[in-house]
């Protein structure tokens, strides 16, 4: 159960990144 929260979050993470770099 942890383990999901915490993919889930590094992924969330990933995707506010790339969606900054593309914004950019």
């Amino acid at each position: 159960y942890l383990k999901k929260i915490a993919i889930s979050s590094t992924m969330g993470v990933g995707i506010r990144v790339e969606q900054a770099s593309l914004a950019a």
